[in-house]
C-alpha cells in the first residue's frame, strides 16, 4: 500500500501497461523453472570442466633456452649435463646440478631471468630438465620419475639476517647450518579434489609451501568455495626430507685440475704453484696463519695437521682408525690459548666456538625437543654435529662437569652420537676435530706434577687427545721482550725482518682445497 502525501498523486497506469508487465514476470519464471528442471535431468559430475589456461610467454621461452643450454654446453669434445644426466639413472637420485657460471658465459639473457625471476620459472625449468634427461637417458622416458634442477656456483653470498624484500623471488645464496631435522613424510605437491555438492573433479591444484583448497568450484554453475574433498589416490606427493641411500655420504669430492680452473681464477691458480713449490712451505703457512701470535711453532705446526686433517680407514685387524685430530692446549693464563681457538674459528669454514663452563650435554652433542609447529619429537644438533668436517672449539674444557664430559667419549673415539630419548633412536655422525683449551688446577702450570695432576681429567677422557701442548708463562726478560716487542710492531704495522713468506688465509684455503 502506498502512501502519498500532498496534492499531487501519480498518474494511473494503463490496463495495456499492467497487462504487459504481468505477462513479462510470468514469462520470466516460466524460463527460470525450464531451465532448473533441466539441469536436474544433466549430470553435473560427468560434464567436463573448460579451464581457461594463461599462457606465459616469457616463462615458455626460459624453457626453450634452459633446454637448448643443456643441450648445447660442452667443455671441449665433452658434453658435461648429458654425462650428468646419465648419473640419473640411479634410483636414488633425481637432481641435475647445473653450474650458474656455465650459464654467465653461455646466455646472458637466460642467466637473468632465472636469478631474477626463480619462482615464477620454476615449473619450466625443471619441464626442460625432465625433457632434457628423457631425451639423452631413454631408460627414464616410461618410467614416471620427477626431475629437478639445482644451481651451484652462484655468484654472491646473503646472510640470512640480510635478507629483505628485494630477495623475494630471486635466486639467491646464503650460508646456514642446519640444526633440526625432521622425520622422512610425504608432503602433497599437486591436489586432486572433488566438489562434495555438484561432484565435479578438479585436478592439479598446486600447494605452495602449505595445503590448499580450491577457491571456488570449477563449475559454473556451482558456487561451493569450502567443501572439498582430496582424492589422495589421485594427488601427488613428494618426500619431504632427501633420503640418501644406505651406507655411508662423504661432503667431498676429487679436486681435478680442470674442475680447479673452473672455480679458480688464473691468478689464485698460480698462487697455488708457487706454494707447492715453496721448500718452508710448512713454516710459512703456520706463521701466516697465526700472524699475531709470537712463538709457540710446535702449537702451531701440531694445530696446523689437526686442520688438514688425515684419512680415515680400516687396519688389517679391522681396527677403525679415524681421521680427525684432537688437540688440547693446557697453559697458564695471558699464554694466547683463546687467541688459538679464535684464530682456528676464523679460518675454518665449518668451525664452532663454545665454552665448556657454560655449555651441556645436550649442547654439544643433541638434543631431543618437540617441534612448536608438528609437536612431533625431532632432533636438534649440538657443537659437535654443526662442526662436522670441521672443528669445534672448546674454551674452558676443564670447567666442563664431569657428566658431561663423558657424553662426548664416543664422538671423540668413535665419531658417532647414539641418542635414545622419548621414542627417538638414532645414531649421528660426528666427524669433527676437536681444540679443547684448559687451565691448571692451581691456576699455573706446575712443573713437579704430572700432566692429568695439573689438569684433573680423567683417563679416559686424556686418551682421546691425539696431541697435548704445555703453555708455561716463563718469568724471562728475554721472552717478555719479544713478546712485547711483536704485540708493538703488530699494531704499528711494523714488518718482521726476519726472510718468512707471508700467505693470506684465503691462500690456505684454497691450498687445503688440493
Amino acid at each position: 500500500m502506498e502512501i502519498y502525501q500532498g496534492d499531487t498523486l501519480p498518474e494511473p497506469r494503463s490496463m495495456l501497461e499492467a497487462t504487459a508487465e504481468a505477462n513479462n514476470l510470468n514469462a520470466i519464471m516460466a524460463c527460470q523453472d525450464a531451465y532448473t528442471e533441466a539441469m536436474n535431468k544433466v549430470d553435473v559430475a560427468q560434464v567436463e570442466v573448460q579451464t581457461v589456461r594463461v599462457v606465459d610467454v616469457v616463462a615458455e621461452e626460459c624453457q626453450r633456452l634452459f633446454q637448448n643450454f643443456l643441450d648445447s654446453f660442452k667443455e671441449g669434445d665433452v658434453s658435461e649435463y648429458v654425462e650428468r644426466a646419465k648419473e640419473l639413472k640411479q634410483l636414488e637420485k633425481s637432481t641435475l646440478v647445473v653450474d650458474f657460471t656455465d650459464i654467465i658465459m653461455a646466455d646472458s639473457k637466460l642467466c637473468g631471468l632465472i636469478r631474477d625471476e626463480y619462482y615464477r620459472l620454476n615449473p619450466e625449468l625443471r619441464l626442460a630438465t625432465k625433457n632434457f634427461v628423457n631425451n639423452h637417458v631413454p631408460d627414464t622416458q616410461n618410467s614416471g620419475r620427477e626431475f629437478y634442477v639445482a644451481f651451484g656456483d652462484l655468484p654472491g653470498l646473503h646472510r640470512v639476517r640480510e635478507l629483505t624484500a628485494a630477495q623475494i623471488r630471486r635466486l639467491i645464496k646464503i650460508r646456514a647450518q642446519v640444526v633440526r631435522s625432521h622425520p622422512v613424510h610425504p608432503e602433497l605437491l599437486l591436489g586432486t579434489f572433488r566438489c562434495m555438492e555438484c561432484r565435479v573433479v578438479m585436478c592439479g591444484i598446486e600447494q605452495p609451501f602449505k595445503y590448499t583448497q580450491p577457491s571456488v568450484c570449477f563449475n559454473p554453475q556451482c558456487a561451493n568455495r569450502v567443501k572439498f574433498e582430496l582424492l589422495t589416490n589421485e594427488s601427488k606427493f613428494v618426500d619431504f626430507q632427501k633420503v640418501f641411500p644406505s651406507g655411508e655420504f662423504e661432503d667431498s669430492e676429487v679436486m681435478s685440475y680442470e674442475v680447479m680452473s673452473k672455480r679458480l681464477t688464473s691468478a689464485e691458480l698460480d698462487t697455488i704453484c708457487k706454494m707447492s713449490q715453496d721448500r718452508r712451505l710448512f713454516s710459512n703457512l703456520c706463521n701466516s696463519l697465526f700472524l699475531t701470535i709470537h712463538g709457540n711453532k710446535e702449537v702451531k705446526k701440531g694445530i696446523l695437521l689437526m686442520l688438514f686433517g688425515g684419512v680415515s680407514k680400516f687396519t688389517g685387524e679391522g681396527t677403525h682408525l679415524r681421521g680427525h685430530m684432537n688437540v688440547c692446549l693446557v697453559g697458564d693464563p695471558s699464554t694466547a690459548k683463546s687467541q688459538f681457538l679464535k684464530h682456528v674459528e676464523r679460518f675454518s669454514p665449518r668451525a664452532v666456538y663454545t665454552s665448556g663452563k657454560t655449555s651441556s650435554a645436550a649442547g654439544l652433542t643433541a638434543a631431543v625437543v618437540r617441534d612448536e609447529e608438528s609437536f612431533e619429537f625431532v632432533i636438534e644438533a649440538g657443537a659437535l654435529m654443526l662442526a662436522a668436517n670441521g672443528v669445534c672449539c672448546i674454551l674452558e674444557f676443564d670447567k666442563m662437569d664431569i657428566r658431561d664430559q663423558v657424553t662426548i667419549h664416543e664422538a671423540m673415539e668413535q665419531q658417532a652420537i647414539s641418542i635414545t630419548k622419548a621414542g627417538v633412536k638414532a645414531t649421528l655422525n660426528a666427524r669433527t676435530s676437536i681444540l679443547a683449551a684448559a687451565n691448571p688446577i692451581s691456576g699455573r702450570y706446575d712443573r713437579s706434577k704430572s700432566l692429568r695432576q695439573n689438569i684433573g681429567l680423567s683417563a679416559s677422557i686424556m686418551s682421546r687427545f691425539d696431541l697435548f701442548f704445555v703453555l708455561v708463562d716463563e718469568c724471562n726478560d728475554i721472552v717478555d721482550y719479544a713478546v712485547a716487542r711483536s704485540i708493538v710492531d703488530l699494531h704499528m704495522s711494523v714488518q718482521s725482518s726476519t726472510d718468512v713468506q707471508s700467505y693470506s688465509v684465503g691462500d690456505i684455503r684454497r691450498h687445503s682445497m688440493t
